[in-house]
């Protein structure tokens, strides 16, 4: 983690960080890597949802796309020092409350898959947010780790305690640092940190432009990191990290123990340090560059102890595995007893029975624009569409309403024909006669439940009988599907051209312009017959019959 806010302390100070270019590379000297502080969200999903091995490889794969193993040093953190304590048992306790919440999780996931409930997307989404906050890297899976890496050609130094510290200790003018912690600005012999951010960018921190754009000195700068909150110590209350920058940068010593004895006495500093912090841990890792090991932890006889993470994890997937398993053979199942063919086209479709069949043509049928099909005859014009939103008028208000004319301004439009005014009312009549003559509006048996009701059918009989129908009906549509079918590739037939072998005319010998013009003279016939109404007409009669 660092010291919260320094990052963003620094570029609202006026610092603004280049993206370094990608594959990263120093031909001056090395990259130093903090694995853990680099790449922790990777090794949380790698390790979270995979096997060992696999967990490697993709380690290995986004380690790759960031540095060459050339020049590249990879430290992995080892045990815990005493000087993190606080933070490691505030984590710890973090871990456990979401040890705890997972726990719970995964048994309501599965009592739901015991009694064949739905699962919901929610129920996964919580168990993985859980899991996710409960993650700890072993030690085990670090040293299975650092033996595949060298394994594969890359240096890999295992700490005994925290990396930051021994990546500082080894650093020298040439190197640079890559990490996410904001604690590596705070080191005095880091020169330059490649900090790691969303989509493989690296933000690059040159530490002599970072001073003089804040104004301070390199002792200025690890004071500020060692007397504001970071994981070793905590700041004075209600002075963070921008407050304690203001009282820093006022200060005179030129070291830093110096630098944070006056910071200690100033008046600001004085009447807010109640709890008398002297930030000794601090001064010891920034600047002494020194850890002590901590004691191992003692672990509780509490009954509530939740299950490790790694058999939550494995519980949880042994969970999802059976119930893809159940859904497998319940589809299966499905398949195997379902008496509709196969070709069943489901109810909730909405399939557009008046669809074009014909690219840049409009509808085959004519939709409800036409009466009895059964005795359609081509018309001369379709009838107006009626308004979306009708107004009736009374004849009192008719009568009441005037005319307006437009006014003329002298000049008087000239050639073009006196545009016919359409009858509203009489188109309207005109389009609820043919809606009532429509085939489907003229089906007086009404439903096949009522009319099955109607003649005292069994209810078993009627769902026997409703079951047939709907077999039939789905057939029907099919052969509806397969008529539009055979006429585009009939039409398909027509257009395309006669094989180069067999001529269309035995006396003929037709040529490429030929056989093209011949072509286009048989779509524009096609077009010609296919956009006309008796076509419609009797397609959608012989249909519909």
């Amino acid at each position: 983690m660092g010291v919260p806010h320094l990052f963003g302390l620094i570029q609202k100070k006026g610092y603004d960080p280049q993206v370094a270019p990608m594959p990263l590379a120093n031909p001056a000297g090395r990259v130093l890597i903090d694995l853990l502080g680099s790449l922790y969200i990777t090794i949380r999903q790698s390790y979270s949802s995979n096997p060992p091995l696999k967990a490697q490889f993709m380690v290995l794969t986004e380690l790759s796309r960031l540095v060459q193993p050339s020049n590249a040093l990879i430290y992995i953190d080892g045990e815990r020092a005493s000087e993190k304590m606080d933070t490691h048992a505030k984590r710890d306790e973090t871990r456990f409350k979401a040890l705890q919440k997972a726990d719970a999780s995964i048994g309501r996931f599965q009592q739901r898959a015991d009694n064949g409930l739905r699962i919901r997307k929610q129920h996964h989404i919580d168990i993985q947010k859980h899991l996710r906050n409960a993650f700890e890297w072993p030690a085990e899976s670090r040293n299975a780790l650092a033996a595949f890496l060298r394994d594969k050609g890359w240096t890999v130094k295992q700490c005994a305690l925290e990396a930051d510290v021994e990546i500082a200790r080894d650093c020298t003018e040439v190197d640079v640092v890559l990490t996410r912690d904001s604690d590596a600005l705070v080191y005095q012999n880091v020169p330059i940190v490649w900090r790691l951010i969303s989509r493989r960018r690296v933000l690059v921190y040159n530490m002599n432009e970072v001073l003089v754009t804040l104004g301070v000195s390199r002792q200025q700068l690890t004071t500020l990191g060692v007397v504001s909150q970071n994981d070793y110590t905590s700041n004075v209350p209600s002075l963070g990290c921008a407050t304690n920058f203001d009282i820093v940068k006022q200060l005179k010593a030129t070291a830093v123990r110096a630098l944070v004895r006056e910071y200690l006495s100033c008046p600001k500093v004085l009447g807010k340090n109640t709890e008398h912090n002297t930030f000794e841990a601090s001064l010891q890792v920034f600047v002494d560059l020194e850890q002590t090991p901590a004691p191992p932890t003692q672990l509780s006889d509490n009954a509530d102890i939740p299950p490790s993470y790694a058999s939550l994890c494995a519980k949880y997937r042994g969970i999802c595995e059976n119930q893809r398993i159940v859904i497998g053979q319940q589809r299966l199942l499905r398949q195997s007893t379902s008496t509709v063919p196969s070709f069943y086209i489901a109810g909730g479709s909405t399939k557009n029975q008046f669809r074009p069949i014909f690219q840049n043509k409009k509808s085959i049928l004519a939709g409800t624009w036409y009466a009895d099909v059964t005795q359609a005859k081509p018309r001369q014009c379709d009838p107006p569409r009626p308004p979306s939103h009708p107004t009736s008028i009374t004849p009192k208000k008719k009568a009441k309403k005037k005319k307006k004319k437009k006014k003329c301004n002298g000049k008087k439009k000239q050639g073009g024909a006196s545009r016919t005014v359409r009858n509203i009312p009489s188109a309207t009549g005109i389009d609820r006669e043919f809606r009532r003559k429509h085939p489907v509006k003229t089906l007086t048996v009404g439903s096949a439940a009522a009319g099955m009701k109607r003649q005292g059918v069994d209810q078993d009989a009627a769902r026997a009988m409703q079951r047939q129908l709907g077999v039939g009906v789905n057939l029907a549509n099919q052969l509806q599907l397969r008529a539009y079918y055979a006429c585009a590739i009939f039409i398909t037939h027509v257009l395309s051209p006669p094989p180069s072998s067999a001529p269309s005319h035995p006396s003929m010998d037709v040529d490429d312009a030929e056989d093209t013009e011949e072509r286009q003279r048989r779509k524009t016939l096609l077009d010609h017959v296919i956009e006309s109404q008796a076509f419609i007409f009797a397609l959608g009669r012989y249909l519909y019959l």
